[in-house]
Formats: structure tokens, sequence, C-alpha cells
């Protein structure tokens, strides 16, 4: 999703100028702003310290389309960056020099302002800012949903079962496939970004007839590094999960591994999942078979990508394209997310349909939007009537008002998770301990509830709206962002 780091940047900068706010009840700081002739123009960045944040709120929802609007919030973004350094000098300093001499400690850090020609980046913020002014009052922004009053998302258990609607022709297709003997060993499927593949694999995985097939099963998640060696690694981890006595996973050349990996699976039926494959390379490509070696006649390997050509080398004719839901199965599917406990009338359900016919059969973008929906006190007209579903841009509408209506700490929440490069592993208790460590959890003395317990809902939340996804075949659970929004 190219365009995401452009609407988490505002996320980023309502942080960052709350911050600078801050500074106007420091008495140092005024005593510094008036001695380098900056404090007209700290003062009128203070001023519109909420208009800003008004902007920034309704422009994430037409940055994309607006180049005008996207090209200001760079140069604020510069600008805050710029700016930032001299926050963490102001406060460094202080605090070192906290109980000493303020004369001195006042000199120390003017010196150093003029020495980061901090007046002048002072006022290129405020000059931009004006800019600000301007392009509200051209392109109009209202304010968007307020930060103080934050959407609240009814949550239901991570640990509950996921609801999968329809899928029961393909699954049972893909399913005879891997239990027939005379079928190619590779079965794939392939499709767009957020149509249901991962989910679709995972039916068939965890189906009763192919766990009574299958003798040892494994899934592996690729992704763009492909890596024989470390797909080979993994399945013998997983299975010696049930046979710690098995072979050992020593060994750094191909050969060695696969002789570790033959030895366990050697005459035992093995499935495998490959999944969201990328690699082109057909020599590459052609190797996936050795992982096969030595188990018994009718081991699989099951491959989803959004690759069609990758799929069709693989295996021409049993290439399953999954295509997109029906939009009664989108229904379905968003009001298990929407209203998993209660009743839907007439005129909401005919809202509800508007939305998901809008999503163009896409499961994860009804799945995040039925979950933004949960929350009883928000008008799903809004949802219908946005703007955003007039563009056409590289990041789903949906996905976009999904971001617009989550609350304003799970959006830093979810921004910070772009640290993270694409495919990799997430462990649930260290994210959440970063995003405490942060400030991106805000916890009030004297609610009942902890900084962890508040990190772990804003972590599953982003689970319902399956922006971030289990990775299957890892003890103990790892996590990993969506393909179709990292």
């Amino acid at each position: 999703m190219v365009a995401v780091g452009e609407l988490l940047a505002a996320a980023a900068l309502k942080t960052f100028l709350g911050k600078l706010g801050s500074l106007a009840f420091n008495a140092i700081w005024n005593e510094i702003a008036l001695q380098l002739n900056f404090s007209k123009d700290f003062e009128s960045i203070k001023d519109k310290l909420s208009f800003i944040q008004s902007f920034l709120e309704d422009a994430e929802m037409q940055s994309s389309s607006k180049m005008s609007v996207r090209h200001t919030l760079k140069k604020l973004k510069a600008a805050a960056y710029d700016l930032e350094d001299m926050l963490v000098l102001f406060e460094s300093w202080t605090t070192a020099h906290e109980g000493q001499d303020l004369r001195k400690t006042k000199k120390g850090l003017v010196a150093c302002f003029k020495r980061l020609n901090m007046p002048h980046k002072i006022k290129t913020m405020r000059e931009t800012i004006d800019e600000i002014s301007d392009l509200q009052n051209k392109f109009n922004f209202i304010q968007g949903p307020s930060t103080d009053d934050e959407v609240k998302l009814e949550t239901t258990s991570l640990f509950g079962s996921e609801k999968t609607v329809g899928r029961i022709n393909e699954k049972e297709s893909i399913i005879s496939l891997l239990l027939t003997d005379g079928e190619p060993p590779i079965v794939p499927i392939y499709g767009i970004g957020g149509v249901g593949k991962t989910t679709l694999a995972r039916l068939v995985y965890n189906d009763y007839r192919t766990k009574y097939f299958f003798e040892v099963q494994a899934w592996v998640y690729v992704s763009v590094k492909f890596d024989l060696i470390s797909i080979a690694k993994s399945i013998i981890s997983q299975s010696q999960l049930d046979n710690p006595s098995g072979s050992n996973n020593d060994g750094s050349d191909l050969q060695s591994v696969l002789n570790n990996l033959s030895a366990i699976i050697n005459n035992k039926r093995l499935l495998l999942v490959l999944d969201d494959l990328w690699e082109e390379d057909q020599f590459k490509l052609e190797d996936i078979n050795k992982l096969l070696l030595g188990s018994q006649k009718g081991s699989k390997i099951l491959v989803t990508t959004r690759n069609e050509k990758i799929a069709r080398h693989l295996n021409r004719s049993s290439a399953t394209n999954l295509d997109v839901l029906s939009n009664n199965d989108c229904w379905e599917l968003f009001r298990a997310k929407a209203r998993p406990h209660g009743s839907v009338d007439e005129d909401m359900e005919n809202i509800g349909r508007a939305i998901v016919e809008k999503c163009k059969g896409i499961p994860l973008a009804v799945k995040s939007l039925g979950f933004i929906c949960s929350n009883k006190d928000l008008d799903w007209k809004a949802i219908r009537d946005s703007d955003i579903w007039a563009e056409d841009k590289t990041v789903l509408p949906s996905l976009k008002l999904s971001y617009q209506y989550m609350s304003y700490q799970l959006k830093l929440c979810f921004a910070y998770c772009a640290v993270f490069s694409k495919g990799s592993h997430i462990e649930k208790s260290s994210l959440i301990q970063q995003w405490i460590a942060l400030g991106f959890v805000q916890h009030t003395a004297g609610q009942s509830s902890t900084a962890q317990q508040d990190g772990k809902k804003y972590f599953e939340e982003l689970l319902e709206m399956s922006f971030l996804q289990d990775v299957a075949g890892m003890s103990p659970t790892q996590h990993r962002l969506h393909g179709a929004v990292d």
C-alpha cells in the first residue's frame, strides 16, 4: 500500500505538535525565544495548533487526490523533523542541568540554537502553517472525527473463532486436488491482494481430512525473499514440535539441510503451504520440488501468490484463480463484524449492503470496515457517502476509511508497524512494549486497565481488521502486517 506512509505521517505530526505547544509554558524557552527574536513566529504557531490538528485529520482523507495538499504535508513534515531536533536538545539540556544556574543553562542553549539556525527553522514552520491556512480556504477543509471524542470500537476476543463466509466450492476443489495421488505435487492459488488466498489456504490446512491424510504439515510464509534453505529449516522445526527426538536442524548448505529434511519426512505424506510467494525465477521455482524428496507419494505443496505467471509455471492445469466474494457473501461477512450479536433493521441493511458493494468483493476491505462499523454510535451513512470512494489510487478507499475512523492512539500504533520490513515476523508482547515506551499507549493514572492491557486492546483491534495476521506454524505465535497494507 504505497500511499499509506502519507496517511500515517499526519498521526506522528500530531504528537510532535502537542509537544511543541507544551513549550509555551516553559519559562526558559520563552526567554530564549525573546532573546533570539523568534517569539512572534512561535506564538503564531502555538495559536494555530488546534487548527493544524483539524487540517491534518481532514488532509488524511484528501492528500492522495490533491497534489498541493500532499506537497504541503511533506513540507510540514520536513519542518517538523528539523524542529524535533530542537525539542530533543531542549529537553535533554534542561534535564541535564536541572537545579543549576538558570543563566548558564540559558546561555548554553542560546549558543546551540544559534548554531543550529533554529530561529530560521521556526520561521519556516510558521510560513508552512500559513500555506495550510490558504489551502483550508481553497479546498474548504472541514473538521474530521474529533480526537477528543474518539470513535470507540467494540472488540471481540482475539481467540474467538473467525467467521468464514463463502469459498465452499473453492475449498472442496483444492482439498480434492490435494488428496488425489495422481495430481501434480504443487497446487497454486492466485489472486489479487486481500481477496482471501491465505484464509482459503488456512481452511484447507486445518480441515480434518487433510490432517488425517497428511502425516506431516508445515506452513511457511515466504513473501519477497525466497530462500530454500530457510524454508527447509522451517519445515524441520515445525515437524520436530511433535517429534523432538527427530533429526537435528544443523547445517548451513542446502544439501545438508535437505538431507535432514528428507530424513524427517521419509515415507511420510507431507502437506507444505508456501504462503505469499513472489519469486519469479524459473530455476528457483523448479527447486521447490526438492522439498518433497524422501516423502511418500501423495505429498503436496499448496502455494498462494498474487502472480498468475508464477501459479501457471508451478501447475498450468490446476492453478486456482481466487475470484472476489459475491455481494451477498460480503454482506454476511460485514454483518458478522459490525453486529456479531445484534440485529440489523432493513434501513441499516440497505446502507450496509451499499457499503460492501463499494468494497468490490475484497474480504480484507469488508472486514476492516465491518469492524469500524461495530461502533454503535457511528452513522453508517457517513461511511457510505464518503468522498473517498471516488478515488482510484493505490490505497483501497475502504482501507483509507478504516484508517480515518481509527482512534488517534490506534493510528499511532498502526503507523509504527511501518518500521517492520515486508513479511517480517512481529512478536505481540514485544510490539506492545515498544508502543508503550514510545508513548503511543496513553494511560492515565486511576484507570481500571493497565497500559499493557490498553496496548493489547490496540493489537487486537488491528487483528480484528485483518491489518495484522497470525503467522501459522510459529510457536509462540508470531504476526505480520497483511500484504495489502505493508
